[in-house]
């Protein structure tokens, strides 16, 4: 951070003050940052302005926080008498000093999974407030970071968007001002895939990232969902009307030109054109089934989440992790709350973490809605065994 003022110029690092100048000779110009042989680049965070935020917290907020774990040690650094001290007391000092670094290890692990829950509680917050309200309200491109902030706590989703409107702008001022939608989209597919090569990952299918939209868009890379998410919210900010289907087992999209006939698009073949015979014959391979309207209906939005979400919590399980699984069926339960499959999912799951209160209100939830296919009384046993315990 650096402050200039009316006769000095003070840089700081981590908020503390490591240079005061009064040099006059950089008084003049504008705040700018210096490009090096031509590169572009992106500062995350860069700000300048009369006044710009500390970036260590304030005393008062980390008081608040010494204050909520109060229960847990703090360490100040030897001095000399504490040394002498502890060396009169001979060998068993060492032990007792492992010992309690032992504790204290314990304490930090302890720190940094609370650091990790109050993450997941704020991301799984924003979430809600974002997949609120009406479906043609929510912002899918960034409802997607979202998702991929669950697993990342570094991830700056608001400036992920701007790259993307960045992005589309960059899209918009290719066209000329009469552009019909055939042209728009044209543009569309010659930038994402021709110019910038946006393509379906095939070496690494079912690595996370091709389920994070930031790495997608970043490495240009992903897997049906979401590429044909990146597509449908470029198309939306050009003025095109392209949907989500959430065809068995490939995700794909339709596009709805202001004149002419629905296209269905394979956004992972690089925005290879399907006729209906080709969905049909592609259906038929993988399962054997006939091809009805259902298989291509529009995805909402809340379903389309969903179904990313599903994808990570597949990974998860094929990796056993729990704390993930939870993550994710957290989610998916902000988007159904009604999934009685993901209840259950989310009951086993928060069992095997020990997370009673999660495992009951789960379990209560399916005595309450008595959902068809669910083994009530195994439920109700698990109440109760838990109850008993508590």
């Amino acid at each position: 951070r650096v402050r200039v003022e009316a006769e000095t110029i003070r840089c700081y690092v981590n908020d503390e003050l490591v240079v005061t100048s009064s040099d006059r000779g950089f008084r003049d110009g504008r705040v700018g940052l210096a490009a090096f042989r031509g590169t572009e680049a992106a500062f995350r965070g860069y700000v300048n302005g009369p006044e710009v935020p500390q970036l260590m917290p304030p005393e008062s907020l980390r008081t608040r926080i010494a204050t909520a774990t109060a229960s847990l040690p703090s360490v100040q650094p030897p001095t000399a008498a504490m040394l002498e001290e502890l060396a009169a007391v001979g060998p068993a000092a060492l032990a007792a000093l492992e010992l309690q670094a032992v504790e204290l290890e314990r304490r930090s692990a302890q720190l940094r999974d609370l650091a990790e829950l109050v993450h997941h509680r704020q991301t799984l917050k924003a979430f809600a407030e974002a997949t609120a309200g009406q479906e043609e309200a929510i912002d899918l491109f960034r409802a997607s970071g979202l998702i991929a902030m669950l697993d990342n706590s570094e991830l700056d989703v608001e400036a992920c968007c701007a790259e993307f409107e960045t992005l589309a702008a960059s899209i918009r001022s290719r066209l000329p001002a009469d552009a019909d939608d055939a042209g728009k989209i044209a543009m569309l597919d010659r930038v994402l895939f021709s110019e910038l090569g946006f393509h379906g990952s095939r070496g690494d299918y079912y690595n996370r990232s091709n389920s994070y939209i930031n790495e997608v868009v970043d490495d240009r890379e992903g897997i049906p969902i979401t590429l044909s998410v990146v597509y449908m919210e470029l198309a939306g900010r050009l003025g095109l009307k392209v949907q989500g289907i959430g065809f068995p087992g490939h995700f794909i999209v339709r596009f709805d030109p202001a004149e002419g006939e629905p296209e269905w698009i394979d956004v992972f073949e690089r925005g290879r054109r399907l006729s209906r015979d080709d969905l049909a014959r592609r259906l038929a391979e993988n399962s054997g089934e006939s091809l009805t309207e259902s298989h291509l209906a529009v995805a909402p939005t809340r379903a389309i989440l969903a179904r990313m979400l599903n994808n990570l919590l597949g990974i998860a399980m094929r990796e056993d992790d729990p704390p993930a699984m939870l993550r994710y069926l957290d989610a998916m339960l902000t988007v159904e709350p009604d999934s009685a499959r993901t209840r259950v999912l989310r009951m086993l799951t928060a069992r095997r973490l020990d997370r009673i209160e999660v495992t009951l209100a789960d379990a209560r939830w399916l005595l309450e809605n008595q959902p068809a296919d669910i083994d009530l009384a195994l439920v109700r046993q698990l109440v109760e065994s838990l109850e008993a315990e508590r």
